[in-house]
């Protein structure tokens, strides 16, 4: 028995492929995750327009389940609204209690999927704190590619993994309300810092402040940056977690090996690059 099928098992998921269609890349996200036989169902959740290299997969089928949803009226900095509301579409629908939302511009290779999944389903229940509002636990934490300790609340959006429930949490940051063009990160935070900095700051009355002030801790040029970059260092990684390294391609940017080229630049942190003191955890 291979270690995929040993781990089907135990764990099912349905996985949110979420973005543009890229055409043959996107094609190529969808079927090498398909190849896993934990992964339950595959929901391809994008926009209506949103071709941009040619026809993509637009009809559903036994294995796929294709989401258009309509576009929005302001993209926001770094399409994060577009992001945000595509990925809750797509959890809709999915049915499994365990849920990964993925990029459709990454492609990951077999054993990568492999190593995350035996992490992810030996650790996936470590019950995390009680977020604020409910007095309900955090049923898993929140999986992810990296952690930047260079900027505040930011992990990286290779990808989520994570209980539906925590999911539903994570995505119900309120959109941005500035352009998607220029992208200036003096004027307006960074994408997955506006995600990063509202989910942290369901569980934590500090972070909630920052998440509620952009302009005085997140954006890049804030006064207060810094002390932003210290609670964050801090606290981050009790609701987020980072898997080992892995690597994928990245053919927008044409990159065939992304550990190779861009993990440890700008500060991008996995569980095995890890510096020693405080952020080491």
């Amino acid at each position: 028995m291979s270690q995929d099928e040993s781990l089907a098992q135990q764990l099912s998921l349905d996985v949110i492929v979420q973005g543009p269609v890229w055409d043959v890349w996107t094609q190529q996200v969808i079927e090498s995750w398909s190849a896993k036989p934990w992964v339950s169902r595959i929901i391809l959740s994008t926009w209506t327009g949103s071709r941009y290299l040619g026809k993509g997969p637009e009809d559903s089928t036994d294995t796929l389940q294709v989401i258009w949803s309509d576009d929005v009226g302001n993209p926001g900095s770094g399409n994060r609204n577009r992001q945000v509301v595509t990925s809750r579409a797509g959890l809709l629908g999915c049915q499994s209690e365990w849920v990964v939302k993925t990029r459709s511009d990454q492609i990951f290779y077999p054993a990568a999927l492999t190593k995350m999944a035996a992490t992810f389903l030996a650790e996936r229940n470590d019950t995390g704190p009680q977020y604020l509002d409910t007095g309900i636990h955090q049923v898993s934490p929140i999986f992810v590619g990296g952690l930047y300790y260079t900027f505040p609340y930011h992990p990286r959006d290779h990808f989520y993994w994570g209980h539906r429930n925590d999911m539903e949490r994570l995505l119900s940051v309120p959109p941005c309300q500035h352009p998607s063009q220029p992208i200036d990160h003096n004027a307006w935070s960074r994408p997955e810092t506006h995600i990063g900095a509202h989910y942290c700051g369901l569980f934590d009355e500090v972070a909630a402040r920052h998440a509620a002030d952009p302009a005085e801790y997140l954006r890049d040029a804030a006064p207060k940056f810094q002390e932003a970059i210290l609670h964050s260092n801090a606290t981050q990684k009790r609701y987020f977690r980072t898997f080992h390294t892995v690597d994928f391609a990245w053919p927008k940017y044409k990159i065939q090996h992304y550990w190779l080229n861009c993990i440890k630049a700008n500060g991008e942190f996995w569980r095995d690059s890890y510096g020693s003191g405080d952020w080491s955890g």
